[in-house]
């Protein structure tokens, strides 16, 4: 959060969102540098970050548009890696607005990948949610609360409510791994 304050997040541009070999990117941070704080390293590959920067040119990826270097979701509907990168940007600053405020349910809708979206959330959440993120285990959580809702938003308030006082977000996310 010292490195992507919310202002910095505002500000970001592309090549600062992701880029390859640049270790300080907020891909970079959300992904590896936070590991620490829940894993979604190496899942679903770069696209989770909805837009990304290939390390082959020449090899685009089927199922998404592409330019000499960028891919990104087809979802977006964005001509270019700019429009692209402008949609994923203004995603990323409603997801970190509404964790700050605690209006988790205001992010179930985002485009972006549950697994990337909801890493974001809990980093700006101030702990208000689980760091638990792959859709898997949100799923099987779910169930185990009989809930019938497929919303992370939903499963998240559930995992909270059921917290013991005691134990940190971290040290109750371990309990359900």
């Amino acid at each position: 959060l010292d490195r992507w304050t919310v202002d910095n997040v505002r500000q970001m541009t592309l090549e600062q969102y992701v880029a390859v070999g640049n270790p300080d990117t907020f891909c970079q941070w959300v992904e590896t540098k936070t590991v620490n704080l829940g894993n979604i390293r190496g899942l679903v590959g770069s696209i989770k970050f909805g837009i990304y920067k290939r390390t082959n040119k020449d090899k685009r990826p089927d199922g998404y548009d592409n330019d000499e270097e960028y891919s990104w979701r087809k979802s977006f509907n964005a001509k270019t890696r700019t429009e692209a990168f402008d949609f994923v940007k203004n995603e990323i600053i409603k997801i970190t607005d509404r964790a700050n405020l605690g209006k988790f349910e205001a992010i179930d809708n985002s485009k972006l990948d549950d697994i990337f979206k909801w890493k974001v959330a809990f980093l700006y959440s101030q702990e208000r949610i689980i760091p638990i993120f792959k859709r898997d285990w949100m799923y099987r959580i779910a169930k185990r609360f009989e809930l019938q809702t497929k919303n992370y938003s939903a499963i998240h308030r559930a995992m909270m409510s059921h917290k013991p006082p005691h134990l940190s977000v971290y040290q109750y996310a371990k309990e359900f791994w």
